[in-house]
Parts: C-alpha cells; structure tokens; sequence
C-alpha cells in the first residue's frame, strides 16, 4: 500500500520549483510549513496526479504568491533527503527547478506561506 503523508514516504515526491525574476530581483517565499518551516526558499510545491510540472509550477506560483507565470527551461533537477535522529528518510522530494518568466497580477501571500518578497540579486550574496 502506498503512503499518502509527505512524512516517511514510501517513494520520493515530485515536486517543482521556480526561479523568477522582475527586473533585478528574485522571487523567494517564507514557508509556513515543515520540512522547511520559516525558511526562505524558492516558491514552488508537490505536483498533484494528472498534472505536468510545468502546470504544476503555474498552480502553485498562483497559490503562493498570486503570480501568472509562464515556465521557460528545466533548469535543475535535485533531490531533498531530510532524515530523523534514527536516520530514517522523514521527508524526500525529487524538485524539477524551472525558470519561469514573471506575466502579471500582484504579489501576495497565499495560505502556504508566511511571507513573499522580490529580492534583490545582490543581496543574495
């Protein structure tokens, strides 16, 4: 039987990320949720059955931060292996990262996250 918690998979979750500019800044969203509770990170989520990561990547850019944007180049593949104190797999998403071009609407946080923010490249560093 498969395993319908993100905690304890049976099976690594596919999920996508985007990596989206305007102007000199990037995007980046305050988690509200664990694995990455309170930490900034790229928007981005789980791809839900029947769904393309492209279209999951619209979806959830729309949920998190109520952006229209449109998926150009897979950029990155990588893997998040999160492990408990006993060394047991808690959590492990397979991300397919994209760059995506920002379209339209405004910024605003959606239910998932605490907090989004256009960031300015330089500041990254």
């Amino acid at each position: 039987m498969k395993s319908k918690s993100r905690k304890y998979p049976d099976f690594p979750i596919p999920a996508v990320s985007g990596v989206i500019f305007k102007g000199d800044k990037v995007l980046l969203v305050k988690r509200y949720n664990e694995p990455a509770k309170d930490k900034w990170a790229l928007p981005g989520g789980v791809i839900e059955i029947g769904e393309t990561p492209e279209n999951a990547l619209i979806r959830e850019i729309k949920e998190e931060c109520n952006l229209l944007v449109k998926p150009v180049k897979l950029l990155k593949i990588t893997s998040r292996i999160l492990r408990d104190s006993k060394g047991k797999i808690k959590y492990h998403y397979l991300i397919l990262t994209y760059l995506a071009l920002y379209q339209r609407n405004s910024l605003t946080s959606g239910s998932d996250v605490k907090e989004t923010k256009w960031v300015k490249i330089k500041d990254l560093y």
